[in-house]
C-alpha cells in the first residue's frame, strides 16, 4: 500500500500537504502511510477514490490501471463539491456563476477564445 500512495501522489504532482489537504486529513498521516507505519482506513481509501478518481482495485491490490476514466457525471460533481467548499469569493465560483448567465452564442465565442488559448 504504501508504494502505491507514494506512486499516486506523485502521479497527481501533489506535496504531502497538498496530497492531505485535498483528502481532509494531516500530512503526517500521508508520511505515515508512505513510510508503511499506517494503512489508510477504509473511509480514507474511499476519499481518495473519490477525490483523485483512483481505481479502487488498484489501490487495494496494484491491480489495473491507477484512474479510472472519468464520466460526465463525475467531473460535474468534483466541480459541484470544489464549488462548495470554495470561499464565496473564489475566482472559481465567480468564474462558473458568469459562464451559468451566458448565452449560446456568447458560450461559442468562450469555446471559440479557449481553443485558442490552448493552441499556443
Amino acid at each position: 500500500m504504501r508504494e502505491r500512495i507514494v506512486k499516486l501522489r506523485k502521479a497527481l504532482g501533489l506535496t504531502q500537504q497538498q496530497f492531505a489537504d485535498e483528502i481532509g486529513i494531516k500530512r503526517g498521516t500521508v508520511a505515515n502511510y508512505e513510510v508503511g507505519r499506517n494503512e489508510p482506513t477504509e473511509s480514507v481509501k474511499r476519499v481518495v477514490c473519490e477525490t483523485f478518481g483512483v481505481n479502487r482495485e488498484w489501490l487495494d491490490t496494484g491491480e489495473g490501471e491507477i484512474f479510472v476514466k472519468k464520466g460526465r457525471d463525475a467531473i460535474v460533481r468534483k466541480m459541484a463539491y470544489k464549488l462548495i467548499v470554495d470561499e464565496e469569493d473564489s475566482f472559481r465560483l465567480k468564474l462558473i456563476s458568469v459562464i451559468s448567465e451566458l448565452s449560446k452564442e456568447q458560450l461559442q465565442v468562450l469555446a471559440y477564445i479557449a481553443e485558442k488559448i490552448i493552441e499556443q
